[in-house]
């Protein structure tokens, strides 16, 4: 397993676990990651419990991949060249407000 993923599959436990309110920011779920079943039981971990979870996914079709943005607490935002400058703006709104949190204009 490469470095960079163990201590990635580390932070998502470690977010699991943890009494603070978090939102677990997953970038990216791609071809490489598909490689580790260990990493997709994290990742469906994460999105099991009650975290919010926001989630760069590939596009390209894979049944696991699929399941993931196929579940029914999931929204799939494509991104385009016309929502690309706003959507850090409105992902962090909605991650805020997931968390209980009013926001000011960012």
């Amino acid at each position: 397993m490469p470095e960079r993923m163990g201590f990635a599959l580390e932070e998502i436990k470690g977010a699991l676990s943890s009494p603070q309110p978090f939102c677990l920011l997953i970038d990216e779920i791609g071809k490489m990651e598909l490689f580790h079943p260990e990493f997709q039981q994290v990742v469906e971990a994460a999105l099991n419990s009650a975290l919010p979870v926001a989630a760069t996914v590939m596009a390209q079709a894979h049944p696991w991949v699929d399941r993931i943005k196929n579940r029914a607490d999931a929204e799939v935002i494509p991104v385009t060249p016309e929502n690309r400058d706003r959507l850090p703006q409105e992902l962090y709104h909605r991650v805020m407000a997931l968390l209980g949190h009013h926001t000011a204009q960012f």
